[in-house]
């Protein structure tokens, strides 16, 4: 059995000489240089040479190299995108699965999910997909870009899934980020057809935006639309007379 240093030199000999070692070897001698602490440099020369001698890190390894972030980022950069962009089920399959191992990771959670999204999407793994935007989301602080990932939970729960509630409730959620944002309301008030108590839960949702900072324009077109549905869709005719005085008092203070 080699000792660290006579890992590392068995690596850089085969490289020299060009010489095809196991898949198994290397990947042994890998995560021994790792276990044993070697230098980053070290470790990082070590995934070059066994991507030159065309073998790939085995799920150990990859296992071992990614509890740090610099080898995870190292073995992404050197294979990942290889893996995804290759055609063969068994490269997609293995990138996925060293990119799943650490979504949970803080750190790298935000990169990892924004490789995962396409993937995910041309795999038609909604769920998932859902769960990448979700992380996204909470690592996002620009309003258009939360509307837009809102907009896109929302559409795959209900034109992908089925799912009219929890499209509804994602599409609330990007209201309540903008509630003069057209098609946002567009959205929600497609959705609600399909949701029991539907137009009600639109006006309660739009009576909160209306209570919202908003220029005077945007708050009368928001107080119009809270009328019509009370007195078209609720039949409700008291409240649609509220609402359209509060619309015409918007209009007259503009």
């Amino acid at each position: 059995r080699a000792d660290g240093d006579g890992c590392a030199a068995l690596v850089e000999r085969a490289a020299r000489s060009g010489c095809a070692l196991d898949a198994s070897v290397l990947n042994s001698l890998l995560r021994r240089l790792q276990l044993e602490g070697r230098r980053p440099a070290e470790l990082r020369a070590a995934v070059d040479r066994m991507g030159g001698l065309g073998a790939e890190p085995d799920e150990a390894t990859l296992r071992v190299l990614g509890r740090n972030p610099a080898h995870l980022e190292r073995l992404r950069s050197l294979k990942l995108r290889e893996w995804l962009g290759a055609d063969d089920e068994a490269s997609h399959a293995a990138a996925r699965a060293v990119l799943e191992a650490h979504l949970e990771n803080d750190e790298r959670r935000v990169a990892i999910a924004n490789i995962l999204e396409p993937f995910y999407r041309a795999l038609e793994e909604d769920r998932l997909l859902i769960d990448v935007h979700e992380i996204q989301l909470r690592a996002s602080e620009n309003t258009p870009h939360r509307i837009e990932l809102l907009s896109q939970i929302g559409a795959l729960y209900g034109h992908k899934l089925g799912d009219a509630d929890a499209s509804f409730h994602a599409l609330a959620r990007a209201f309540s980020e903008d509630p003069v944002h057209e098609p946002t309301q567009v959205a929600l008030e497609e959705v609600c057809e399909l949701v029991e108590g539907g137009w009600q839960k639109i006006v309660d949702l739009y009576s909160a935006g209306l209570e919202h900072e908003l220029g005077s324009q945007d708050a009368h077109r928001l107080a119009m639309k809270i009328a019509k549905a009370n007195e078209e869709q609720l039949n409700n005719t008291e409240q649609s007379v509220v609402f359209y005085q509060r619309a015409l008092d918007l209009n007259a203070n503009d």
